[in-house]
C-alpha cells in the first residue's frame, strides 16, 4: 500500500497530536480558508493484523466541513512509541473530494469497519497529490502548533499537558527571555516543555532550548539528605535499573485508574491538597510521558529524573512510590526507596 512520505507524515501528525485525544482541530491561516482535521472512526481493520483510525482533512469555510475544496480521508496507522518518530506512522489515502467541481474519488472501500477494496493505482496517484498538497499548505502557514480552545492565558493548556495548576507559565518576550512587567509581555513560556506562545493568537512560535546541561544538575555524588527528588530518582534508577520497567508499568496503571476514577482516588490521595481536576491532569501528563518514552525512561536515568520528578509531576510519582512500596514483592525496591526517599 502506498502511503504519504515522511515529511507529510510529520506535518500531519503534528496536528493530530495537537488534538490531544479530541475529535477535531481547526486551523486558520491569516485570510486563507480554514483547515479542519476530524476523527471519523477508530480501529478500521486494514489487514488481519493492522488497524488504523480514519481522519478527514479538508479546507472548508463551513465549520461542519460540509463543503470541502479539497478534502481527503486518510487511514492512519500509528505505531509510534515516541511521539517524534513519525517515520513509524503510515498514512494511507482513502477518498478525495473537490466540491466546487463535484468530484469525489473512492480510493479504499470501507464496509463495517473493514477495508474491503483498494484501488492501488489511485492510491499511488493521490498519495503523490497529498504530499504536494500538504507541502503547499505548510508553505502557507497551516502546519503550526496552536493551543486549542483557549480564550485567556489563565485557561492555557500547553500541548505537553502543562497548565496553570501544574508547572504553569512565565511571561516572556518572543525569544523566551522572562519579564515580570505586565505592560510589556507579549508571550508566555511553558515551564515544562519551554514552548514560547503568543498570548494573542496562542500560536507556538518556538521552543527554547533547555538549560544546557540538565544532567549536571542531577548530582548523585553527594549526601542523600542534600539531594533533590529528581537526584534521588536518578540514584534509584542507577542502583536498581532492573526494577524501573515494572515500576513504570505500575505508575502508568495507577495513572489510568486516576483518569477513570478520579473523584474516588483523590479522596484518599495527598489529603486533598490538589483538586481532582489537577490530580487528573497530572495523571494524564504522567501517563503520556510513560507511554511515549517508555524505552528511553528505562535506559536513561537522567531522562527518568527530568521527565517525571521535576515540577508537580513529582507529587504524583512520590504518591505512586508509596503505593508501590506497599504492593510490590520486591524487597530491594522497598529498601531502596525507603533509604533514598526517606519514606
Amino acid at each position: 500500500m502506498k502511503g504519504l512520505n515522511d515529511r507529510s507524515n510529520a506535518l500531519v501528525m503534528q496536528l493530530i497530536d495537537q488534538m490531544g485525544g479530541g475529535k477535531q482541530i481547526r486551523i486558520a491561516s491569516d485570510d486563507q480558508t480554514p483547515l479542519t482535521i476530524e476523527l471519523l472512526a477508530t480501529d478500521i481493520k486494514i489487514t488481519k493484523l493492522v488497524t488504523g483510525n480514519l481522519y478527514n482533512m479538508a479546507l472548508s469555510d463551513s465549520f461542519d466541513g460540509k463543503t470541502q475544496n479539497p478534502g481527503m480521508q486518510f487511514l492512519i496507522v500509528d505505531n509510534r512509541i515516541e511521539r517524534s518518530k513519525t517515520s513509524e506512522v503510515e498514512i494511507l489515502p482513502v477518498t478525495y473530494r473537490q466540491d466546487e467541481v463535484q468530484v469525489q474519488i473512492e480510493i479504499m472501500t470501507i464496509l463495517n469497519n473493514n477495508v474491503i477494496n483498494i484501488e492501488r493505482k489511485l492510491q499511488h496517484e493521490y498519495a503523490r497529490f497529498a504530499n504536494q498538497w500538504i507541502k503547499v499548505m505548510a508553505e502557507m502557514g497551516y502546519f503550526k502548533e496552536y493551543l486549542q480552545n483557549v480564550d485567556d492565558v489563565i485557561d492555557a493548556v500547553c500541548i505537553c499537558g502543562n497548565n496553570n495548576e501544574l508547572d504553569g507559565f512565565n511571561y516572556c518576550d518572543e525569544t523566551g527571555n522572562l519579564t515580570d512587567t505586565t505592560d510589556s509581555y507579549s508571550h508566555i513560556i511553558c515551564c515544562q516543555c519551554n514552548r514560547i506562545i503568543n498570548i494573542k493568537s496562542f500560536e507556538v512560535i518556538a521552543k527554547k532550548a533547555l538549560v544546557k546541561s540538565l544532567k549536571a544538575s542531577f548530582d548523585i555524588n553527594k549526601p542523600i539528605i542534600s539531594m533533590s527528588n529528581a537526584e534521588k530518582a536518578k540514584l534509584l534508577h542507577v542502583l536498581c535499573p532492573e526494577l524501573i520497567p515494572g515500576f513504570l508499568i505500575y505508575v502508568n496503571d495507577s495513572a489510568q485508574e486516576v483518569i477513570n476514577t478520579v473523584e474516588q482516588v483523590t479522596q484518599t490521595a495527598l489529603n486533598e491538597t490538589l483538586s481532582p481536576v489537577t490530580w487528573k491532569e497530572l495523571a494524564k501528563n504522567v501517563s503520556q510521558i510513560i507511554t511515549t518514552t517508555m524505552y528511553r525512561l528505562v535506559e536513561d536515568s537522567d531522562l527518568f529524573a527530568r521527565e517525571l520528578f521535576i515540577g508537580y509531576k513529582e507529587t504524583f510519582l512520590l504518591h505512586c512510590i508509596q503505593l508501590y512500596m506497599s504492593e510490590s514483592d520486591s524487597s530491594k525496591f522497598k529498601l531502596g526507596t525507603e533509604f533514598i526517599f526517606d519514606l
